[in-house]
């Protein structure tokens, strides 16, 4: 059995082509795998998102310098996602920061929340 799957998330379109055989049994558990992939390309353009959107943070009175844009791996629901997020350094006290952790993972286990919760 042939499945062909595009999803279109924010001008990424993502194709997945996966044949399916085997018993009905392994078929179900073939078709769980393809739903989960859809779902890692989902969270990590909604992750991606927030990550872009987050707040320019402040420290000793002054906004802090970009930094520069990092990739950092978050585990989710459906697998491992690549994040990239920007850092953000005082010039006064050399103090980092990257907000949108805040917003991606749970502490500092690199998990999202619904991972977490589960």
């Amino acid at each position: 059995m042939l499945v062909q799957i595009t999803v279109q998330v924010e001008g990424r379109e993502v194709r997945l082509n996966k044949t399916l055989q085997g018993t009905p049994a392994e078929r179900e558990e073939a078709g769980h795998a393809v739903a989960r992939e859809v779902g890692r390309v989902i969270t990590e353009a909604a992750l991606n998102e927030a990550a872009r959107n987050s707040q320019h943070p402040c420290c000793c009175g002054r906004p802090m310098e970009n930094r520069g844009r990092r990739a950092i791996t978050v585990r989710g629901l459906d697998g491992s996602l690549q994040i990239k997020r920007t850092r953000y350094r005082c010039r006064i006290c050399q103090r980092e920061s990257a907000p949108a952790d805040g917003l991606l993972e749970c502490g500092r286990h690199r998990l999202t929340r619904p991972l977490a919760k589960r």
